[in-house]
């Protein structure tokens, strides 16, 4: 087995490195989008590289898209109507 000088990030790392949540790195971990190992305690490890890798890509990792955006929107804008309703 070859090793490499790659840092291991953790996902908080990661995701501050990408500007996205935590929960956005663990999605593309499970979604095969980003490499990762797991270490002892269940945790994932990606390599520095790996990151670069998901940026380089021509199909990035991409965040919801406006359809969900403007969906979770309608949903709020709902719920505060009803709330006014009963005069909350």
């Amino acid at each position: 087995m070859t090793q490499t000088n790659d840092q291991l990030l953790t996902t908080r790392e990661a995701a501050e490195r990408m500007h996205v949540t935590l929960a956005t790195i663990r999605q593309w971990i499970y979604a095969g989008k980003l490499v990762a190992y797991r270490v002892a305690g269940g945790h994932h490890r990606i390599p520095a590289s790996a990151l670069a890798e998901a940026t380089t890509q021509s199909e990035q990792p991409r965040k919801p898209d406006d359809g969900q955006a403007l969906r979770r929107a309608a949903r709020i804008e709902q719920a505060r109507d009803t709330l006014e309703r009963l005069g909350i």
